[in-house]
């Protein structure tokens, strides 16, 4: 594993330690201060160039101490002070992971079950790729496909450290950090290597399981906190509501629309109502 780039040197040195036990971790970068870790996996694509270039990036990890422009779904920016985030984009080679339907459910089980283990908080899933802990987003999750490149960026950040006044403004899923769920429930702290190592150790398992194909819709459907539940979906076609019903084997969210007709969403900006849907 090779290392690059200005940071405290305790956070990089705690991270490469954490780092070098990890199989899906070949290559290594941290910034105290860029702006954005997937914009530098980018750079790296590009000058990268050539037929091998994603193999040879494959397992290459890039973490930001603080982003200046991070960013999640639908472009919006995702804001933390330094020092209070793990933030990090995880370069892939498609060619040895699974296609991405299923990469876009092994993504949000690895970091559920990983934020479970390391923490001891339950941590669920609002589809497609946010992480709740009690009904509260920690973590978001954006996975990309430079066109061209044979790669896939997987971009990851965790509310860890925050405390109520550092969160970003709340939305229609208030926010948390770990910490302060930690501090909730009268338990310990978490360190940021620890979970990034947990984190893609996880990922690596899950991608590496020859039935993958079964077993990660499975775990999805358990860890899915949006099933059983009202929903608002905006579509490029317009706004559908109804009730969750399932994921699919290819990654889709089943609704049963209020018209009473099932309908899978593939991609679409989610409302979780507050309810679950009493039949």
């Amino acid at each position: 594993m090779t290392e690059q780039g200005a940071s405290p040197p305790h956070y990089r040195e705690a991270l490469q330690i954490a780092l070098g036990e990890v199989d899906l971790a070949r290559r290594f970068y941290f910034f105290e201060d860029i702006a954005s870790t997937s914009d530098f996996a980018r750079d790296l694509i590009a000058r990268a160039g050539g037929a091998r270039a994603a193999a040879d990036l494959h397992g290459t990890v890039v973490v930001a101490d603080h982003q200046s422009a991070g960013r999640g779904r639908f472009n919006r920016a995702w804001l933390a002070p330094p020092g209070t985030a793990l933030l990090f984009t995880l370069i892939l080679d498609r060619a040895q992971v699974p296609a991405p339907p299923l990469l876009t459910l092994a993504l949000p089980v690895a970091a559920a079950e990983a934020i479970t283990r390391v923490t001891g908080l339950a941590a669920r899933i609002k589809f497609p790729n946010d992480i709740l802990i009690h009904e509260r987003k920690t973590a978001g999750i954006l996975l990309e496909q430079p066109p061209g490149s044979g790669v896939l960026l997987a971009g990851i950040g965790v509310n860890v450290h925050q405390t109520a006044d550092q969160l970003p403004p709340p939305s229609h899923v208030p926010p948390t950090s770990l910490e302060l769920e930690l501090q909730h429930a009268g338990a310990g702290s978490v360190q940021r290597p620890t979970l990034l190592a947990a984190i893609l150790q996880r990922l690596g398992t899950l991608l590496a399981t020859p039935d993958a194909a079964v077993d990660l819709p499975r775990r999805m459907n358990q860890l899915c906190d949006t099933l059983g539940r009202h929903v608002e979906v905006t579509t490029p076609d317009g706004i559908l509501r109804g009730v969750a019903l399932s994921i699919t084997p290819d990654g889709a969210l089943m609704v049963r629309t209020d018209a009473g007709m099932q309908r899978p969403i593939y991609s679409g900006d989610i409302k979780q109502l507050t309810a679950h849907h009493p039949g």
